[in-house]
This record gives C-alpha cells, sequence and structure tokens, in this order.
C-alpha cells in the first residue's frame, strides 16, 4: 500500500515540477 502512495505522490510531484518549469520557461520567454 505504501508503495502505490509512494508511486502516486511521486508521478504527482513529477507533474507538478514539469508544469511549473514550462511556466517559468515561458514567463522567461515573455520577459526577454
Amino acid at each position: 500500500v505504501l508503495a502505490v502512495v509512494y508511486v502516486r505522490t511521486n508521478r504527482l510531484l513529477v507533474s507538478f515540477v514539469v508544469h511549473a518549469s514550462m511556466n517559468l520557461i515561458v514567463v522567461i520567454l515573455q520577459i526577454s
């Protein structure tokens, strides 16, 4: 059970980081 929860939170964290990085890149491109 713990492994499933870990994998789910891990995927959620990864997707969150990816979206944050993409948003950051878009903002940087718009500024420059």
